[in-house]
């Protein structure tokens, strides 16, 4: 059914904007009573059956192992801070594929606020759209700001983390920039992945989310993936102070406390 649907979304799109919104395939009742019935006959996957959430301070015991910022390669201060931003931010990792080092400036997505804590906004991320329903929808290229607190003990503060990160990997003969077409500049992306040349060049998805995968797995929870973080995350927030859902609901950027 997934891939169905996904198929008839594409489909359905190319019709649309070809026919400027005159046929819409994916309205009619053929095509939407085919896609029920697949639904409806299809055995349910027992690895998307998951009704609760586990503790996601087993992930954050993960980070904690890797031991203090100051003593660590700088490849496991990357793996430690994108364990420590999926869950204190409640990002997807194409969120934090998108988060580039720039701390200054009118198109800064990082700013460190006193000694201690930090906000953050993702470049182009699912709420930005102009003309989406969506009532956190922004009009601009960034999403709105989500603060990040100092926490204790140091070792798995994400704010300590992110700021040892940034003094160690500034160099920007080590560390290729990319040209952003909507900000007409070139910045240099937060997480990088493989060298071509001596330069480390910007990782993927998919490597943001292998690097989540593997930290779940090492804290034995394999029922979670990376995409449940964002919904782990801001549910803890809530269970343990339910007077704290608009936090919740703005640090995971959710639409409404219905869709949350």
């Amino acid at each position: 059914h997934p891939s169905l649907k996904d198929a008839s979304a594409s489909v359905s799109t190319a019709c649309a904007q070809a026919s400027d919104g005159l046929t819409q395939l994916g309205s009619q009742a053929s095509v939407v009573s085919y896609l029920k019935y697949v639904k409806q006959s299809e055995a349910p996957d027992r690895r998307e059956r998951m009704t609760t959430y586990p503790d996601v301070a087993r992930i954050i015991q993960i980070a904690w192992e890797f031991g203090p910022n100051g003593n660590i390669s700088l490849e496991q201060l990357k793996r430690k801070l994108v364990i420590l931003l999926m869950v204190d931010t409640a990002a997807r990792p194409s969120d934090l594929w998108r988060l580039y080092a720039t701390t200054e400036g009118k198109y800064r997505q990082i700013e460190f606020i006193g000694d201690s804590d930090v906000r953050i906004r993702y470049f182009w991320p699912k709420e930005v759209d102009p003309f989406s329903s969506r009532t956190n929808a922004t009009n601009t290229w960034f999403s709105q700001w989500v603060v990040i607190k100092g926490t204790a003990p140091a070792s798995t503060d994400t704010v300590a983390c992110l700021r040892e990160f940034l003094q160690r990997s500034a160099d920007p003969e080590q560390y290729a920039a990319v040209y952003i077409a909507q900000l007409g500049d070139s910045v240099q992306p937060l997480i990088y992945a493989k060298t071509v040349g001596g330069v480390r060049q910007r990782c993927s998805v998919d490597h943001v989310s292998n690097i989540v995968k593997k930290a779940i797995s090492q804290a034995g929870i394999a029922t979670m993936k990376p995409r449940h973080i964002r919904g782990a995350s801001t549910s803890k927030i809530v269970h343990l102070s339910p007077n704290a859902m608009s936090v919740a609901m703005g640090l995971g950027r959710w639409t409404s406390p219905r869709t949350f």
